[in-house]
């Protein structure tokens, strides 16, 4: 009999583990716009414009019953961080969230000025597609605004459906069904968490940005119609 190497069994504890993850997830119908194209972009095929997007996401702890900046991640059009901050506090926090945003108090004890950081993010995202997951939520604890026709929100190009309600979907349940990856199963990442919202517009670029040319209207198409 055969004996396999430790980075061998390993390696397929992971696959499995990844696989078991994917199946495992909950049957939903998955609605996006009309004529929806499931191709993934390639590196060869991203146009000049790839410099002008970008992806953010961003980890929160709570002062009270608000949620305040710990961390901010963005990524650039290749998927490459180009900037990841941890973000010192303006109060004294009262929940650090750390089984879902990962932040701790060493993390952020010595961290950069919000008014800092604020301003970084804007000269970087300014005049630039933004993509991101709920963004109205990171905007929100970054104190920004951003011209709408530069947001690009995963958390409303496709809609979930269950029995008879519509819902926003996850960007964990979007990553399984779309990306075949798990993501979030523990402390949650912003520069894993940029990167699967930029893979996920990427993967649906050009007939989101014909349909927002277009002003099309949404109807249901489901992921399975789309050849996802």
């Amino acid at each position: 009999m055969q004996l396999l190497d430790a980075a061998t069994i390993y390696n397929r504890m992971v696959f499995l583990n990844k696989m078991a993850s994917i199946n495992s997830a909950k049957e939903v119908l998955l609605i996006e716009p009309e004529n929806g194209d499931a191709k993934c972009v390639n590196n060869k095929q991203r146009s000049k414009k790839d410099k002008d997007v970008v992806a953010i996401d961003c980890e929160m702890v709570g002062i009270g019953q608000r949620s305040v900046l710990a961390r901010v991640s963005i990524v650039d059009s290749k998927g490459e961080t180009i900037y990841d901050k941890f973000v010192k506090p303006r109060g004294k926090v009262t929940d650090y969230r750390t089984r879902v945003s990962g932040i701790r108090p060493q993390d952020i004890a010595n961290g950069e000025l919000f008014s800092i950081v604020k301003t970084e993010v804007h000269q970087i995202v300014k005049q630039k597609l933004l993509v991101g997951h709920g963004l109205e939520h990171d905007l929100e604890v970054l104190e920004l605004n951003h011209p709408k026709h530069l947001l690009r929100d995963t958390s409303t190009y496709w809609e979930v459906k269950e029995n008879t309600k519509v819902r926003k979907p996850s960007l964990k349940l979007l990553a399984s069904k779309l990306l075949g990856v798990s993501i979030q199963d523990g402390e949650h990442s912003s520069v894993e968490d940029a990167n699967v919202a930029l893979q996920l517009y990427m993967k649906v670029r050009k007939d989101w940005e014909s349909r927002f040319k277009k002003k099309s209207s949404r109807t249901s198409y489901s992921w399975e119609e789309a050849g996802i």
